[in-house]
């Protein structure tokens, strides 16, 4: 859900951010939305802001919560906590650079998209294995949840860059003898 960092457009990455009283407003109604579901389980993030998005869900469920490094989002390294004009003005080619390709190119001391999809996957692929068959709600950020949905769907990892996700949003997997199946994407009709 949503920050104040969001906001101001304020790079976050690992940076433990709390919500925003509108986070907590869109976490509320996240819960409202999802509170009746047979959820077993919720993983999520162990940033504050993700922690925050999945407490209410937790509590209308009725289910554990837990906590997980491996979902947190990329690290943006040393633009962490400046808004993106601040990154444009102090590292132009560098932010041209990885506004272009994402995949090949990082914020300084940032994270490459491939570590966080093989590590986000990692969590994914634990989580499956403890909950065979069961519906399981992941709370993450944008770019663990696009880095996993890459992943799981067979996009190539630069399509992570073109895809939109809004905070508090659901997007669902379904896993079949077939494989996954997108069935939802970024639906956010419960915050209005």
């Amino acid at each position: 859900a949503e920050t104040e960092w969001n906001r101001e457009r304020r790079i976050q990455g690992h940076t433990d951010v709390a919500l925003s009283p509108a986070g907590h407003e869109q976490a509320l109604r996240l819960a409202q939305r999802l509170g009746s579901e047979p959820i077993r389980a919720v993983y999520s993030s162990d940033l504050a802001r993700a922690q925050e998005t999945a407490s209410p869900l937790v509590a209308a469920l009725g289910v554990p919560l837990h906590l997980t490094p491996r979902l947190r989002e990329v690290s943006f390294g040393l633009w962490e906590g400046l808004t993106v004009t601040e990154v444009e003005a102090g590292w132009p080619n560098e932010y041209a650079a990885w506004r272009q390709d994402s995949v090949r190119c990082r914020p300084p001391d940032g994270e490459p998209l491939e570590a966080l999809q093989n590590r986000a996957l990692a969590a994914v692929a634990e989580i499956m294995a403890a909950h065979p068959g069961e519906r399981i709600a992941v709370v993450g950020h944008g770019g663990s949840i696009k880095a996993i949905l890459c992943g799981l769907m067979g996009f190539p990892l630069s399509v992570w860059r073109r895809l939109r996700l809004d905070n508090a949003s659901i997007s669902r997997l379904e896993f079949t003898l077939l494989g996954p199946t997108l069935t939802l994407y970024n639906d956010s009709m419960h915050l209005g």
